[in-house]
């Protein structure tokens, strides 16, 4: 499957969420080239998506962790031979009429592009440089921008967590699966200081982010404020996690 792209869809504890948000992927998977991938860490699994093809639902451990289960679509993705993946969750809503074939070759003109981060509407933007400063990752606006095929594209080090990327990129730089949470920052820290991949973000493509934190979902997210910042910033030798500067 040279060239296919296989979505990457992560859910945990938001079923009427996860309905809404797959409803707006499906229209895409009359490609031939595109399937989904859905992983679901929920107490209870939610998810299904009978009457679409080219779709694979995993019913993984409850709470193995957001690292834990983007690792694992990932591997699924490399063993069907899916040569891109595009990283998605259940807050994600896609807009139709994406042509995903720009971005790929994009990718392909260097081997060491390795992702390219899209615009999320309601979402802050997190396209950044990244520096280890003072013992807290500090991020800084980039001002390095190139053009290929009439798109622009911003040379960054972190973007937000809706991106197409080569397999290879997530396969040679895995989440750290003991970071269920807060596992953004480090792994793109990783990337940039472990790897020779390069990143880079457009607002060229764009899908809604929908805000979403009740129940359960939230009790669990909230432990991103407490144990695993702590755990992240404690790897790192870190006092701040993150440091946003501004010019």
């Amino acid at each position: 499957m040279n060239n296919s792209i296989a979505i990457l869809y992560t859910t945990f504890e938001r079923a009427e969420l996860s309905k809404t948000t797959l409803q707006s992927i499906y229209p895409y998977l009359s490609s031939p080239n595109i399937i989904l991938l859905v992983a679901d860490q929920s107490k209870t699994p939610y998810s299904t998506t009978y009457g679409t093809t080219n779709s694979f639902v995993y019913n993984l451990p409850y709470d193995c962790g957001l690292s834990a289960a983007r690792n694992f679509l990932v591997q699924q993705a490399n063993k069907l031979g899916c040569e891109f993946v595009i990283l998605t969750a259940d807050s994600i809503e896609f807009k139709q009429g994406y042509n995903f074939q720009p971005y790929i070759d994009f990718l392909n003109s260097n081997p060491n592009y390795g992702i390219v981060g899209f615009k999320l509407n309601n979402k802050p933007c997190w396209e950044f440089n990244m520096n280890l400063v003072d013992k807290a990752f500090e991020l800084t606006p980039s001002k390095e921008f190139i053009a290929y095929e009439n798109i622009k594209y911003q040379k960054v080090d972190i973007c937000r967590n809706f991106f197409l990327a080569k397999t290879q990129v997530l396969l040679d730089c895995k989440w750290d699966e003991n970071l269920k949470l807060c596992e953004h920052e480090p792994h793109s820290w990783d990337l940039k200081t472990t790897t020779n991949w390069k990143v880079f973000y457009t607002e060229s493509l764009e899908a809604n982010y929908i805000k979403q934190k009740e129940g359960e979902y939230k009790k669990l997210r909230l432990r991103a404020n407490f144990e695993y910042g702590s755990m992240a910033k404690m790897k790192y030798g870190l006092t701040q996690l993150v440091r946003l500067k501004r010019d």
